[in-house]
């Protein structure tokens, strides 16, 4: 979409709010959609359709963050499991 908003960045200037959801928010565009529109407030997320909402980052913390598809939210708990399987 951000070739369209840069054609166009006054149709979008009421623009607040967007979701970016399934992987790590790119930095270059991160900082391509700051310059175009400035005031939004990007939200990441990952979520699982069988878990609902797993991670977030809040825009204050998408520049802090920035590999980071989100982190936990409160009430989640987030473990990380490496199997060896042998064949």
């Amino acid at each position: 979409l951000l070739p369209e908003i840069k054609k166009r960045p006054q149709a979008c200037k009421s623009l607040q709010y967007t979701l970016a959801t399934g992987e790590v928010f790119p930095v270059k565009l991160k900082g391509k959609l700051f310059s175009v529109l400035p005031k939004l407030e990007p939200h990441s997320f990952y979520l699982q359709i069988e878990a609902d909402l797993v991670c977030n980052l809040r825009p204050d913390e998408l520049t802090k963050f920035t590999g980071s598809i989100g982190k936990p939210v409160k009430g989640v708990e987030v473990k990380m499991l490496i199997r060896n399987y042998k064949t």
